[in-house]
C-alpha cells in the first residue's frame, strides 16, 4: 500500500511511528473502498458483524411494516434502507444491502468513534485491473475504538424500532 502522489512515501502509524509495512498495534482496519472489504487491524475479522446487524434489523422492519417509509438521520442508513425496501420481495429471507453505501457508513462509523484516518489518497496496485482505493485507520486502542464504533450503529439502528 502506498500513497497515489508519492509512491516512495512510508505511511507511518501516528501513535508509535511504525510504517505500514512493519505492521502496527494501533492499526484498526484498512478499508477497501473498491471491493468493499475491511483488512488489516483489528476490525477486519469484524468487519461483517456490522453488516449482519443492518441486515437483521432491516428484515425485522420490513416483516413489521412492509415498505413503510423511515427517516433515519443518517444519509448512508437512509440510502442502505431505500434500496432494501425497493429490493426486496416477501418471499425473501434475508435483505440485500448496497455495498458501497454500507462501507461508507462503516468508515464514517469508524471515524465518529475516534479512528483517525490516514489524511492522504492510499490505493494498493496489485496489477492490472487489481487496483484498490484505501482508508487507512489506526487507534490508540482499536478494540476500544471498534466497539465503540459497533455500539453507535445499535444507536442508529435503535432509532427505528420494529
Amino acid at each position: 500500500m502506498f500513497e497515489e502522489d508519492d509512491p516512495e512515501k512510508s505511511i507511518c502509524c501516528p501513535y508509535c511511528g511504525a510504517t505500514s509495512e512493519d505492521g502496527c498495534q494501533h492499526v484498526l482496519g484498512m478499508v477497501d473502498h473498491t471491493f468493499n472489504e475491511c483488512y488489516g487491524g483489528s476490525a477486519s475479522d469484524r468487519y461483517y458483524e456490522f453488516r449482519r446487524s443492518i441486515e437483521d434489523h432491516f428484515l425485522q422492519l420490513i416483516k413489521a411494516r412492509q415498505q413503510e417509509s423511515f427517516s433515519w438521520g443518517d444519509v448512508n442508513l437512509q440510502e442502505l434502507w431505500n434500496l432494501a425496501v425497493e429490493n426486496h420481495s416477501p418471499r425473501d429471507e434475508e435483505v440485500s444491502l448496497e455495498m458501497f453505501a454500507f462501507t461508507r457508513l462503516f468508515t464514517d462509523l469508524l471515524e465518529f468513534a475516534g479512528g483517525k484516518k490516514y489524511p492522504g489518497s492510499l490505493y494498493d496496485g496489485y496489477g492490472p485491473g487489481m487496483t484498490s482505493v484505501i482508508s487507512l485507520f489506526h487507534a490508540q486502542d482499536p478494540q476500544k475504538v471498534f466497539e465503540g464504533a459497533r455500539s453507535e450503529l445499535d444507536v442508529r439502528l435503535g432509532k427505528v424500532k420494529s
